[in-house]
């Protein structure tokens, strides 16, 4: 009740304040338990029926305006400055918001008719769904923290407009009207690519090279292609993603919906999932490679082989189509070394060749690529 304006669930203080049969049965048993009143009252408190049950607060009078009589229950503390009255004629409050989620709801049949369809996502304060009904698809997120977090690449194509919003900035506004110039949007897989392409590392090291092939493994696995200079962003936006290419079932489902990835083996967490499950020992990335490098940790050994062995398996199907002229590797993934060397090692053993030519180099901008990369999108 209440949840129009806000109200929040009220605090017991005593068993006499509940009128919940659950509650009074519950009270009566953990009675001849020994359990005090105290101890109950923090359980009653935390997952109680009653705490919900309080009067409707319509204002800020006597019992909340609910009635001259006394009601059944305490009215929650906070009636003074939760109430109905308080918001009718204010754009952004609980009550506004509420209001403008049932009219969206009456005028599109898709959210009442609709399919539930749940979107898996590793975030775990992100639930995130999909109400499907005949021609048309909305998606559902919601955020259960109070933290911006990124959305997962599978929603991205989707977020056409936003039709409501809670957060700040009220309803969706397109950018470039407001800023009265023309935007341009990228992944940091692209960005990274173009700018070690235009001005880093390949440019440096190989100044003709006409097709580069830029990676970033780190949290996650992307990839982009650059030819003569451009992205190449292909007809969908999703040019490059070796991300999310079939490598080996061992690394499990993806939130992409498909199972192994080759973002599900190599990147930096998928790498610490593996330790763990081979070791019983939860470590950092870092942690494991220390641990490789000094020849003590078995379990770090399997991980590093097991990294370079699908590093050389996942990259060849991008050197068997694309062949570039050099391969750049970002990330945080990108700093252990023996990718460059037992890694490319494994990557000669799967490509369509006799030999491998191309070479794979660290990159020159660090965290600033993408920052370049952006500016070489207006070009």
């Amino acid at each position: 009740m209440g949840d129009e304006v806000g109200m929040t669930n009220t605090h017991l203080n005593a068993i006499t304040e509940s009128l919940d049969i659950e509650t009074q049965n519950g009270w009566r048993e953990a009675q001849k338990l020994g359990v005090s009143e105290a101890e109950f009252l923090k359980a009653v408190n935390y997952a109680g029926r009653d705490n919900a049950r309080t009067p409707m607060q319509w204002n800020s009078l006597a019992h909340a305006g609910f009635t001259g009589a006394k009601p059944w229950m305490p009215v929650n503390p906070n009636y003074k400055h939760i109430h109905v009255e308080a918001q009718l004629d204010d754009p952004h409050t609980v009550l506004s918001y509420f209001k403008a989620m049932a009219r969206l709801r009456k005028e599109n049949p898709v959210l009442v008719y609709g399919a539930y369809v749940p979107v898996d996502c590793e975030v775990e304060s992100l639930f995130i769904f999909f109400r499907e009904w005949q021609q048309e698809k909305m998606l559902i997120v919601l955020n259960f923290s109070d933290e911006v977090v990124n959305l997962p690449n599978q929603v991205i194509p989707f977020l056409n407009s936003c039709l409501i919003s809670n957060y700040s900035g009220g309803e969706y506004q397109d950018l470039e009207k407001l800023l009265g110039v023309e935007l341009f949007m990228a992944n940091d897989a692209n960005c990274f690519a173009l700018a070690e392409a235009n001005m880093g590392a390949a440019k440096e090291l190989y100044p003709k090279a006409k097709v580069v092939f830029g990676v970033i493994m780190g949290t996650g696995v992307g990839g982009g292609v650059v030819v003569d200079g451009k992205v190449i962003n292909g007809l969908q936006g999703i040019g490059g993603e070796w991300g999310h290419n079939f490598l080996d079932e061992s690394g499990g489902a993806c939130y992409c919906g498909k199972i192994g990835c080759v973002e599900k083996i190599l990147a930096g967490p998928a790498l610490e999932r593996f330790y763990e499950s081979v070791s019983g020992n939860k470590k950092s990335l870092k942690e494991v490679y220390a641990n490789y490098k000094a020849g003590t940790d078995k379990h770090a050994k399997q991980t590093m082989e097991r990294l370079t062995n699908y590093f050389g398996l996942g990259l060849s199907v991008v050197v068997n189509i694309l062949d570039p002229d050099v391969i750049v590797i970002g990330g945080g993934v990108g700093n252990i070394d023996i990718i460059y060397s037992e890694g490319r090692e494994s990557l000669k053993k799967y490509v369509f060749n006799n030999r491998l030519d191309t070479p794979v180099i660290k990159p020159k901008l660090g965290d600033s690529a993408g920052v370049f990369g952006a500016a070489f999108l207006v070009n």
